[in-house]
């Protein structure tokens, strides 16, 4: 299949995880341009992809890496309680969970999944 023009972008559910999306999103969205009308619209839709795909090669473009360094934690921390019990390690080691358990459900709910949808930033 031959695509002519600019590539729409995939919204992605995993980006509505995080927690400085929202407040990225309303900055590029707020930013002054110099179009108007229809132009202005169009302006702010090209901005917020340009963006947005820079935003989330540096906020998940390393979801497996993290993914198995959080993982590699959890095993060193889990034979440091078998070696003793500790309220710190047993705290880390839950924190730690909890942060697996959260970026687990963000690769889930990544592109490959069909969570997405195709929005047209440009004609």
């Amino acid at each position: 299949m031959v695509r002519y023009g600019p590539t729409p972008i995939n919204f992605q559910q995993m980006w509505t995880t995080h927690e400085s999306f929202k407040d990225y999103v309303l900055k590029i969205w707020e930013e002054n341009s110099d179009e108007s009308g229809l132009w202005h619209l169009v302006g702010k839709l090209k901005r917020l992809r340009t963006t947005l795909r820079m935003w989330n090669k540096e906020v998940f473009g390393w979801t497996q890496e993290h993914i198995q360094q959080l993982e590699k934690e959890l095993e060193e921390l889990d034979a440091s309680l078998q070696l003793a019990h500790s309220k710190e390690i047993k705290y880390t080691y839950l924190t730690t969970k909890v942060e697996l358990d959260t970026w687990e459900k963000r690769e889930r709910d990544a592109p490959s999944t069909n969570s997405k949808a195709k929005v047209d930033c440009e004609r």
